[in-house]
């Protein structure tokens, strides 16, 4: 499996590395929890997850880089996200 810059990737771990960094990233510095109000916590983790697997298109920005992370923008709804694909 590799790292597509442009198609859509498949993401084998689905969330964060453990419990402690997702809680630290929902809830500190810039709270994700007051942008997205009406999301759950797994609901954002979902969305992320979503975002990150589309294929770039004219909506969807994105890019991966050296290290096999993958970054991608939603011009639609302001959501930008970054993940990790553990390449097997």
């Amino acid at each position: 499996m590799t790292t597509s810059p442009s198609g859509a990737n498949t993401f084998i771990v689905r969330g964060f590395k453990n419990q402690q960094k997702l809680m630290n990233h929902w809830q500190n510095g810039r709270t994700h929890r007051d942008e997205y109000p009406n999301f759950t916590i797994g609901q954002y983790v979902q969305r992320a997850l979503e975002l990150l697997e589309q294929p770039v298109s004219e909506n969807i920005l994105g890019h991966a880089d050296k290290y096999g992370h993958v970054i991608c923008y939603d011009k639609m709804t302001n959501d930008f996200a970054k993940g990790q694909l553990y390449l097997i």
